[in-house]
């Protein structure tokens, strides 16, 4: 599957409807694993949405067979922990929340597609 790593064609909003439908098509058919799980948001709350895994990404989606919302690039993947370190603004806004061993974060290359970007997931 060939996709984008261009910053400036990453907005779901800048890509054409079909484009997104093709991709995920090809997500469906290229999945090795899928699951609904729970993301926190930048506004604190937990939002429930489809991962699914492929040989070349992990891509977050409204639901199984939807619209996908976003994708990290699994080579771009730096490190992927359980725990939460106490500078971190993820765990910051965790505080608030019962964080347990079904909780981990991903962390992104900040060169990659996803710029360093964070992502805390809660399997459900």
């Amino acid at each position: 599957m060939e996709i984008s790593t261009n910053p400036s064609r990453r907005s779901v909003q800048h890509s054409p409807a079909p484009m997104m439908q093709h991709m995920a098509t090809q997500i469906r058919q290229e999945q090795i694993r899928g699951s609904s799980m729970t993301k926190l948001r930048s506004d604190g709350t937990w939002l429930s949405q489809y991962m699914a895994l492929t040989p070349k990404l992990l891509a977050i989606m409204e639901e199984e067979g939807g619209r996908v919302l976003d994708w990290i690039p699994l080579h771009e993947i730096d490190t992927v922990e359980a725990s939460f370190s106490s500078g971190d603004h993820v765990h910051q806004s965790l505080s608030q929340f019962k964080v347990d061993s079904k909780t981990f974060q991903v962390h992104t290359s900040p060169s990659g597609f996803n710029s360093g970007r964070k992502y805390a997931i809660k399997v459900t």
